[in-house]
């Protein structure tokens, strides 16, 4: 019984999603947007998109490549979380919007997906730029 045990709890633990995977996944993975709009604001307008997602925001950075904000869903009772990462290029003229996420799970089937987080920020995003 202990082994059957053991070996789900691995079966488990092996196909869970990390923050440092996604936060370390190629610089092109996820969905992209491009916006007409400067750096500065689109960057501000993504964190704000993220922020009001009910996220938890885990990080947010600015490297020579991009604007990074990592984040978190936390567990409820149709899923198992995610974990995501929203980067921001400056791609004068505008702005390039990446977004990338993870289930924790690869055998969770509920809960949020890339494309629908993808789609959430972008319209944030958008609507942040209109409001401004």
């Amino acid at each position: 019984m202990k082994f059957i045990i053991s070996l789900a709890l691995l079966l488990l633990l092996t196909g869970c999603a990390t923050s440092s995977g996604v936060r370390n996944a190629p610089i092109d993975a996820g969905h992209s947007k491009h916006f007409d709009a400067p750096y500065a604001e689109v960057k501000d307008a993504a964190l704000y998109s993220t922020q009001i997602l009910g996220v938890q925001i885990k990080g947010a950075y600015e490297s020579e490549q991009a604007y990074q904000i990592d984040f978190e869903k936390g567990m409820s009772l149709a899923s198992n979380g995610e974990i995501g990462r929203v980067m921001v290029f400056d791609s004068d003229p505008g702005s390039l919007v990446r977004v990338y996420s993870e289930k924790r799970s690869k055998y969770q089937i509920t809960g949020t997906d890339n494309e629908e987080f993808a789609f959430s920020i972008f319209m944030g995003i958008e609507q942040a730029l209109i409001d401004d």
